[in-house]
């Protein structure tokens, strides 16, 4: 690690630099299709996000932040479904503008 630089901006430039290259994110090897992470490091991140997901449900929290009680009848808190829900408003506005088709 170069010295004068913390070891997240040394991970995130090594990351930004594989990223560059068409390699994983993690670990710089070739891709899955249409994704930023290889096989390995994809099933992973997806056994994680299960794990983490399943402990929030079961400590009855929102699954999405981990900080608040989820809505009644949902699974995520009303901070989280707002977020989401501006979030989906824009890009569906950037996708009118790009001239994209969008369902809603």
């Amino acid at each position: 690690m170069p010295k004068g630089m913390t070891s997240a901006q040394y991970m995130r430039e090594r990351r930004a630099e594989f990223r560059a290259r068409g390699g994983c994110a993690e670990c710089g090897r070739p891709t899955l299709p249409g994704r930023t992470k290889c096989k390995e490091h994809a099933l992973y991140r997806a056994a994680w996000e299960e794990k983490t997901r399943d402990a929030r449900i079961a400590a009855g929290l929102c699954v999405a932040c981990g900080k608040r009680p989820p809505k009644e009848g949902r699974r995520q808190c009303e901070e989280c479904i707002e977020r989401d829900s501006a979030r989906g408003k824009k890009w569906r506005e950037r996708q009118k503008e790009k001239r994209q088709c969008t369902k809603a």
